[in-house]
């Protein structure tokens, strides 16, 4: 296996953009955490302008991504914004084309494009983004915090299995650099990037109660997985090693978007391990570490370990 640089970062830039892509994606609305509720609370806050500009504005999330890569001055949206808007052409076409050259066909009119997004991006944040409650980004950066520490003590494929809640990249000896960046809009679904010799991933990460009346996320997540006889069905064929999606659809016998909806649940909480090889070929597989995980959780949460027993 080749040398892999895996990365952990966050900036409050990262999250802008997610933000904005969570907003503007309505196939999203439905499965993030944050709902349809949250979608139409928003619409109702953001000027006939800012609603425009999203409608009208194609995001280009790969340049994005690659331009937040090289900007030097991420940590403050206003110099982020300050840097796109100065930035040279040049520059923008040598960055993408260093990762992804394939995506220089997008540059045409790009100094429209950098001027709409300069003006959408500002008008998202000052509407919505600055208004967040700060515990969120809070959150992020701990994690990201927490999470670098934890890079000396797995291999590259586990370690990304584990901030990642499940996705295993059977690729990682083709890729030269991993970047993991903790989300929250798009939580429970990580959000994936590859690149020539780069992947980005956008990891979901949970805002937990504060409430220690109320379990965790994790293990609700993981109760309502369970709470389905045909999400039982699918683990239990899960065991058996790995499968494709029309293996688990040719097992369970239902339709292939029911399927997908299971499988998204599962995903989500992390029950299904998503073995991705070249090409964006997907196995599954049943990740028994994460219901040793519940277990525990539940244990704690229940007060059960403080039980003498006998």
């Amino acid at each position: 296996m080749n040398d892999i640089k895996l990365e952990i970062e966050f900036s409050e830039s990262n999250e802008l953009i997610t933000s904005l892509l969570a907003f503007k994606t309505k196939s999203l609305h439905k499965g993030i955490q944050l709902g349809n509720s949250w979608a139409r609370n928003v619409k109702g806050k953001l000027s006939e302008t800012t609603l425009e500009l999203i409608e009208n504005t194609e995001l280009k999330e790969s340049i994005l991504n690659l331009l937040l890569l090289a900007c030097p001055k991420k940590d403050s949206v206003h110099d982020f914004l300050e840097w796109i808007g100065d930035v040279s052409v040049g520059e923008i076409y040598e960055q993408v084309s260093i990762w992804a050259p394939e995506d220089t066909n997008d540059l045409r009119n790009i100094n429209e494009w950098r001027s709409n997004m300069v003006q959408l991006l500002s008008l998202w944040y000052e509407e919505y983004y600055q208004h967040l409650d700060r515990s969120i980004i809070n959150t992020l950066t701990k994690n990201a915090q927490k999470n670098k520490e934890l890079l000396k003590d797995y291999k590259p494929v586990d370690y990304i299995e584990e901030i990642t809640n499940g996705l295993r990249l059977e690729f990682i000896n083709k890729v030269k650099r991993v970047i993991l960046i903790p989300q929250y809009h798009i939580s429970p679904y990580n959000l994936t990037s590859d690149f020539n010799g780069l992947t980005i991933i956008y990891y979901s990460t949970q805002i937990e109660q504060m409430n220690p009346e109320l379990p965790s996320l994790s293990i609700l997540n993981i109760a309502r997985a369970l709470m389905d006889e045909n999400r039982l069905r699918i683990l239990r064929y899960l065991t058996n090693g790995e499968k494709s999606f029309t293996e688990v659809v040719q097992f369970i016998g239902l339709a292939k978007s029911t399927v997908h909806y299971h499988m998204v649940i599962l995903r989500s909480a992390g029950l299904v391990r998503v073995h991705v090889y070249s090409q964006g070929r997907e196995r599954y597989s049943l990740r028994n570490g994460a219901l040793n995980k519940f277990n525990s959780g539940l244990t704690s949460y229940l007060g059960l370990e403080k039980l003498k027993l006998g």
